[in-house]
């Protein structure tokens, strides 16, 4: 199956400005702290907070580390200080002038209110799982024990602002997975972040996320090496195309149905560079560009629906085409399908899912150039591509059976090599292959999930290139053909060659015998009855000169009859 879900991958390390202006801080309110026996303490970056205010604190340090491009509008944050213990400077949004929230992602008064600043819900959503990851992070790892470490004995456990890093002996490097909700949309593999615990049990400030970046790079890569094996795929089709169209006696059914399998395959290239070169990649390239996406223009996702299109269109192609040499080899007295009928089947396979996705899209998910797929609407399109390859592989596996029974009647080895050829030929024919990368592995490493998309995006082009090669290129029919055009242009040309020789040729002929240049020619007049002559200016052309002075053959012969 091809893989049509481009998603990109960009880490937010950027900081929300806070706008506290000019507001005094005030004792906060609505916070009930519990007593002091009930005390949990959690570390958060390099302050111990009561569990309570952790919750505060977190869920605004997961709000505020983040792009700007998830939010419609920046919010006003104001402060104000809890005594506990300390005094605790709090967060908090106002609404009004008698209302306001604290980022609690359990009060679903704040989440509805946090929510509106948020692009869509996505974003809102992984707000929430990173505010639940830190409390995870305060109850699961942080203990008395964990959090207090005399003497340096080790470096406690910490909660980062996006990662929860447990207690680490000293003088080492703790590794932790990257968190999907720092990323644009979900990453295609684990990267790990590092943080460095010093020999004295103190944490470095600092928590190296540059190697959660490195999925961008690796995302590059892989693009870019897609958009060339497809360009090669192109590269391949398009002359095959080109020979389908320009042969009279090629445009039969079997032929034609190869052709248009060749044009879907060539669109849907097409259109997948355009999609990697005009929006993926350059968000890949540069953050900046994230800019592509969040406009949702209707150009991005006009691109994405005729993408989904042109893949649709090249599965359709592949079922037709399975069917009709079905049709030849097993049900050969069957009456030939109108060739309009297959036309209308392929549109309908096309246009019908590939429209009720685009639909759903516009409805429940109509953000990000219709790019990345959130709420499963993509299985749309894959049930109906599964569903022709499923049909494909039943006529394939009876086209088979129906080679074996007349191998069989002939025995021989010579008939088996053609029947292996024969199915070998038809694989590409009916997508066989994309059943070898119809699932991607789950929870793979970069390095398996990089080999994994390599592989499918080779299978991907390869289907073109190999398709025209069988059925075109290494078509007999085919090559004899091309071999009577280039006799026949070869002919054409050496007679064109020729014709040019010799003209040049008797032009200097011509040239060398009528016109002299040495001397200064005489002017001879002739009469019937006298010669005169005349000097006359240097080049004399003779064909002129007998022009002039003979107005007619019959003169010319009476003077020559009577010089006899």
């Amino acid at each position: 199956m091809v893989h049509v879900q481009f998603c990109v991958f960009i880490i937010f390390i950027s900081v929300l400005p806070t706008s506290l202006g000019e507001v005094p801080v005030l004792p906060c309110r609505d916070i009930y702290l519990p007593g002091e026996n009930e005390d949990k303490f959690c570390l958060y970056r390099n302050t111990f907070y009561p569990r309570d205010l952790f919750l505060y604190a977190t869920g605004l340090g997961c709000f505020t580390y983040g792009s700007k491009g998830r939010f419609v509008e920046i919010p006003k944050l104001n402060k104000c200080y809890v005594k506990k213990h300390t005094y605790y400077l709090i967060s908090y949004t106002p609404i009004d002038n008698s209302t306001f929230f604290y980022y609690d992602y359990r009060n679903a008064t704040a989440v509805a209110a946090i929510g509106k600043y948020f692009i869509n819900n996505e974003y809102l959503n992984k707000w929430m799982d990173c505010a639940r990851a830190a409390m995870e992070c305060c109850d699961n790892q942080m203990t008395n024990d964990s959090i207090t470490a005399p003497n340096g004995e080790y470096c406690p456990a910490v909660w980062d602002a996006w990662t929860c890093y447990p207690k680490t002996t000293p003088n080492s490097i703790s590794e932790q997975t990257c968190p999907y909700y720092i990323f644009f949309s979900d990453p295609p593999c684990t990267k790990n972040s590092e943080k460095e615990c010093f020999a004295d049990g103190k944490w470095n400030d600092t928590t190296n996320y540059n190697t959660c970046n490195d999925i961008n790079t690796v995302m590059i890569s892989r693009y870019e090496f897609q958009v060339i094996i497809l360009s090669v795929s192109i590269a391949i089709c398009l002359p095959a195309i080109i020979i389908f169209y320009c042969y009279q006696s090629l445009r039969m059914t079997k032929n034609i149905l190869h052709r248009n399998l060749l044009i879907a395959i060539t669109v849907k290239n097409i259109f997948v560079i355009m999609s990697k070169e005009l929006v993926v990649l350059p968000i890949q390239r540069n953050d900046s560009s994230i800019s592509i996406l969040l406009e949702n223009s209707v150009a991005c996702r006009t691109l994405a629906f005729f993408e989904r299109a042109a893949i649709n269109a090249m599965f359709a192609c592949m079922l037709v085409d399975g069917f009709y040499l079905h049709k030849m080899i097993v049900a050969v007295f069957r009456k030939e399908p109108p060739i309009l009928w297959l036309y209308g089947a392929v549109g309908v396979l096309t246009l019908g899912p590939t429209l009720i996705w685009a639909i759903f899209k516009a409805l429940y998910n109509n953000f990000d150039c219709w790019i990345r797929d959130e709420l499963g609407h993509q299985w749309i399109l894959d049930g109906s591509r599964y569903l022709m390859l499923g049909v494909n592989v039943i006529l394939l596996l009876d086209i088979i059976r129906v080679l074996v029974w007349k191998l069989k009647r002939n025995n021989g080895t010579q008939h088996a090599k053609t029947t292996i050829r024969a199915t070998l030929i038809l694989l590409p024919l009916f997508g066989i292959q994309f059943i070898m990368v119809s699932q991607r592995p789950v929870n793979a490493t970069c390095y398996w999930d990089n080999v994994f998309y390599f592989a499918s995006y080779t299978i991907d082009s390869f289907q073109g290139i190999v398709v025209s090669l069988f059925y075109c290129y290494l078509n007999k029919e085919v090559q004899g053909l091309l071999r009577k055009t280039y006799q026949s242009v070869k002919r054409e040309i050496m007679y064109k060659y020729e014709n040019t020789r010799r003209t040049t040729e008797n032009v200097r002929r011509t040239t060398a015998a009528t016109y002299v240049t040495e001397q200064e020619p005489r002017r001879v007049t002739l009469k019937l009855d006298s010669i005169v002559e005349e000097p006359n200016v240097q080049k004399t052309n003779v064909h002129q000169w007998l022009r002039n002075n003979f107005t007619s053959r019959p003169q010319i012969t009476s003077m020559e009859s009577t010089n006899c």
